[in-house]
């Protein structure tokens, strides 16, 4: 995955990540990047100059930018063929890529916001089946329909990525720090409520290889804060990996 490089997880202290350091682009080719994306129009000029000047030249925060200056509307057209529609000097770039985020998840429709979070607390890939039975969870379940039309808003929104589609539909945070921001800026107890469906449903897809997953399905548990369920499956992963080592 890509993220700013302030970004933690746990899954960054396992033995096959490697962290690779890219640095900010220089001025002059961010600005090139960036006017391939916007393209000539005469309403553009000074703009990239002033987002490459915000951002620092840093790739995921002008690409942020430039989707929520789309979905704002105040950039109009398509990719490489785009015009400002108000002046240069009125646009606002937040003073963070997370503000950015954050404004732009607050922006989906409701259902396509509810199917990000949960899919955050699933984790950085997902699969279908598995984000219709946490989507259910709660006293509002989305349908069938709902999840669809949500997961394309959200491929459009270039927040998450279609992977695969066999044996299963799976799906994947296009940048771990959309996952953080969905993540975070759900409420504690909306959160609780969907670690716990991510175990059941975990438990529930297992069928005969739960003992593989029962760290996984632990991990899920213990963020719930359901404490005897988590401690059940810890133990659980460690006879197995008792037994297959």
């Amino acid at each position: 995955g890509n993220f700013r490089p302030e970004f933690q997880a746990a899954w960054m202290k396992a033995a096959h990540y490697r962290h690779i350091s890219l640095e900010p682009l220089g001025p002059a080719a961010a600005e090139e990047l960036l006017g391939a994306v916007l393209g000539t129009d005469a309403s553009l000029a000074g703009l990239a100059h002033r987002v490459v000047e915000r951002t620092g030249g840093n790739p995921f925060y002008m690409e942020e930018v430039v989707q929520s200056l789309i979905e704002e509307g105040a950039l109009q057209g398509g990719k490489g063929a785009h015009r400002l529609v108000r002046p240069v000097a009125d646009v606002t770039i937040p003073p963070t890529v997370q503000t950015i985020l954050t404004a732009r998840i607050d922006r989906l429709p409701q259902a396509a916001k509810r199917v990000l979070q949960a899919a955050a607390v699933i984790g950085k890939v997902f699969t279908r089946p598995l984000l219709e039975r946490v989507a259910a969870a709660g006293n509002q379940p989305l349908e069938r329909g709902e999840i669809d039309a949500a997961l394309a808003a959200l491929c459009d929104a270039e927040l998450v990525c279609e992977q695969a589609i066999y044996p299963v539909q799976e799906y994947a945070f296009k940048h771990a720090l959309t996952l953080e921001v969905a993540y975070t800026t759900q409420l504690a107890d909306r959160r609780r409520l969907l670690h716990a469906a991510t175990a059941r449903a975990l438990v529930e897809a297992a069928g005969r290889k739960v003992d593989e997953q029962a760290a996984l399905i632990g991990r899920q548990f213990e963020a719930a804060e359901e404490w005897l369920e988590a401690a059940r499956w810890y133990v659980q992963a460690a006879q197995w990996m008792v037994r297959s080592d």
